[in-house]
């Protein structure tokens, strides 16, 4: 073959060189006309240099309110595509951010024709009033919310208490001096000194008194540092709601009216009637001493009671109360009164598996513990449906959330 023109080596191109071709790339025996002709439709399409065209107009919906007949728009590749530019796009992110769909009105029309929908009009295609929706909820308590009892704290507590117990209501008081120290001894105990009594509501008292020296009464509290003998300072500190007293010469019982007024009796008697609304803690005071003084502890009279509740509750099939109702699962129950063991004398229990052995399960301990939980907000349409509770989310456990219902029967009763 002879050597022509475009057989020649080509000069190393240059940095303003614009016409360089892919035939120039080819080895100098293959640089024919043809090859170049056939070079120069396919490949040098690829490898020319391109060409910036500077546009100026608008992107996006024509239909703007504020768009007007002048305004230029920059056409798109096809028609649909030029009427729905920047349309809304959806876009699913997983967790951490990461991108898991994303689609635009156009993608969601090409969705649609792919599984032969027609798509002609819009119109038709998305004007319907409902849509197919599924809340994961229970629709009877939603659509008849009113025919039941939410609960959100669970059901009522109702007090257990068990049998009742003998309550002593005559006292004898005297004096007894050890080394020189006085102190306040009552029968039928006779031994501990200045004993911390048990009383309860609505019950009456006799203190059949006899402590010469150190007049006996009951006041509010143990009061230090003042003159006790002939002080006016008593009449605030004694109390003397439900308290009657009489004074006894040899066998002759006289009531006197000054001693109830007064509050105390050093040979008589002082019933004591413990009123309703007395207060949980009384003290018995010598008048002379205040060292001479002990604790009255008040209960209600329901609490006169004692239990033990692994004899008598715990692994039976059924237990029914002193009050004559049984119980029942879910039941939310506390102890009264003298409880043994003294650990279920505190807090609150539901009853489960009666009918085969009855355990009592603690309410504190199906609370969610504070280190693993947290007090958030929880932003709308952020995590994904029914993850997370919406709104302010107390002691929010992070795993899970539930709502705990009661439904009426049929009957209408709870």
């Amino acid at each position: 073959m002879a050597y022509e023109d475009n057989q020649n080596e080509y000069p190393v191109p240059g940095r303003n060189d614009s016409k360089r071709t892919t035939s120039s790339l080819l080895p100098r025996y293959f640089r024919t006309d043809t090859n170049k002709k056939f070079i120069g439709s396919t490949l040098d399409q690829l490898t020319a240099p391109g060409v910036v065209e500077k546009l100026n107009g608008f992107v996006g919906s024509r239909e703007a309110k504020a768009a007007v007949v002048e305004d230029n728009y920059i056409s798109d590749v096809n028609k649909q595509r030029e009427d729905y530019q920047l349309e809304p796009f959806t876009i699913i992110e997983d967790n951490i951010g990461n991108v898991e769909f994303n689609a635009d009105y156009v993608d969601l029309l090409g969705q649609i024709e792919a599984f032969g929908g027609t798509t002609k009009n819009h119109d038709q295609l998305f004007a319907q009033e409902f849509y197919a929706w599924n809340p994961h909820i229970d629709f009877d308590k939603f659509t008849n919310f009113r025919e039941y009892y939410w609960l959100p704290n669970g059901p009522q507590e109702v007090p257990v208490r068990g049998n009742g117990i003998e309550v002593i209501s005559t006292y004898k008081v005297t004096t007894e001096v050890d080394g020189g120290d006085t102190a306040f001894v009552f029968s039928p105990d006779g031994v501990t000194r200045n004993k911390t009594l048990k009383l309860y509501r609505g019950q009456t008292y006799r203190f059949e008194v006899d402590t010469p020296g150190h007049p006996f009464g009951i006041a509010l509290s143990r009061l230090k540092n003042i003159p006790y003998a002939d002080s006016t300072e008593y009449a605030e500190n004694l109390y003397l709601e439900g308290v009657e007293i009489t004074e006894q010469y040899d066998d002759t019982v006289i009531f006197r009216e000054d001693y109830v007024s007064e509050g105390f009796v050093e040979k008589g008697i002082l019933e004591f009637t413990v009123p309703t609304n007395a207060p949980n803690n009384l003290y018995y005071i010598s008048q002379n001493d205040i060292n001479v003084s002990g604790a009255l502890n008040l209960f209600d009279i329901e609490e006169a009671t004692e239990i033990d509740v692994d004899e008598e509750i715990l692994g039976k099939k059924t237990y029914k109360t002193a009050d004559g109702w049984e119980f029942s699962n879910g039941m939310k129950i506390y102890f009264q009164g003298n409880v043994t063991p003294e650990s279920y004398a505190q807090g609150l229990y539901y009853v489960e598996g009666v009918g085969e052995s009855i355990e009592l399960v603690a309410v504190k301990d199906l609370q969610v513990p504070a280190i693993f939980t947290q007090d958030t907000q929880v932003p709308f349409d952020i995590n994904p449906f029914d993850r997370v509770p919406f709104g302010d989310a107390k002691s929010f456990a992070g795993t899970k959330d539930y709502v705990c219902i009661n439904r009426r029967d049929k009957s209408n009763n709870p």
